[in-house]
């Protein structure tokens, strides 16, 4: 397997974990790998070829690319993608800025505190059929649902089913503060040193708990992917497997996977323990004789599966 399919498996692998600053930079080695590559196609298309490798949505790839290449000048947008904002409003407050920075002549730095600042203020405007409605702030959105306020907790990734699992950590911590409180209630007063010190470190286990699950997840994720990935077939093996079969091996050429069933399947109806008294010879040699059709199958599943386009003939 060459460096650019290795990459692929990487990124697939890591995906998760990765905020979307850390996801650009990562696509745009992918980019790069692959051009320099022998898959490369002509006039191929940077996000429609991370969708097709990779799936997910061509614009995500956009906008993350175009935040990549503006600079480090761009971080304050890097940081409403991490802080739960959605793809879609900052793709939009990242168009404000460069208009004001390219058409109004404003610097760079003052123009986005300007976007940002107005954004969190008073939302903005958006059209939908025909009607126009206004986009409610992150501030306000968390004043009507406190549970989706900040917290300390260090998620870097914002796909979706970290962003639940954000949010109903959130949740849960804000039911743990409900629970110490109904629990000291009566014994100490809410802001009490100790009671706060009970409090923060009840939540501190909570928080721990939470993390702990969260990376014992991924570990499951990884070995499921690494359990999952289809066994190597050396060449010894396939020439055994043919030999099984009664198959003859031609150098250069393709394993006939046609010739080798109709084989496993006539050698195998004149070996069934049901024709032969149950015979335990017989029913070793009808396990040797399928699974050697297994073997030659996986391997030229294999040979469809290599993405470096290198050659896996038995020679």
């Amino acid at each position: 397997m060459n460096a650019l399919p290795q990459m692929i498996n990487e990124y697939k692998e890591k995906k998760d974990s990765l905020s979307d600053k850390e996801k650009a930079e990562f696509e745009e080695r992918l980019w790069n790998a692959y051009l320099r590559s022998d898959m490369c196609e002509r006039g191929a298309e940077k996000r429609k070829w991370l969708k097709d490798i990779l799936n997910g949505h061509q614009a995500d790839y956009e906008m993350r690319s175009s935040l990549w290449r503006a600079g480090e000048w761009v971080d304050p947008f890097w940081n409403l993608l991490q802080n739960g904002e959605s793809m879609w409003t900052v793709t939009r407050l990242f168009r404000e800025t460069k208009k004001l920075v390219f058409e109004g002549n404003m610097p760079r730095e003052p123009a986005i505190k300007y976007v940002i600042n107005s954004y969190e203020s008073t939302g903005y405007q958006v059209e939908s059929h025909g009607k126009k409605y206004r986009r409610r702030t992150s501030a306000e959105r968390v004043k009507l649902n406190p549970e989706l306020a900040p917290n300390s907790i260090p998620f870097r990734g914002l796909s979706n089913q970290n962003t639940k699992s954000k949010q109903f950590t959130l949740r849960l911590i804000a039911l743990a503060k409900e629970y110490v409180s109904s629990s000291i209630e009566g014994v100490l007063p809410i802001d009490d040193p100790e009671a706060l010190k009970v409090t923060e470190d009840f939540i501190a286990i909570v928080q721990e708990a939470g993390e702990d699950l969260r990376r014992r997840v991924y570990d499951v994720k990884s070995q499921s992917k690494q359990s999952s990935k289809p066994r190597k077939i050396g060449r010894e093996q396939v020439r055994q497997a043919c030999e099984v079969l009664g198959l003859s091996m031609t150098s250069g050429q393709n394993i006939n996977l046609k010739a080798a069933k109709k084989a496993m399947l006539r050698r195998a109806s004149q070996l069934h323990p049901d024709r032969n008294n149950n015979s335990n010879q017989t029913q070793l040699e009808y396990q040797a004789v399928v699974e050697a059709y297994k073997t030659l199958e996986l391997f030229m599943e294999g040979m469809k599966s290599n993405e470096s386009g290198a050659s896996h003939e038995v020679r």
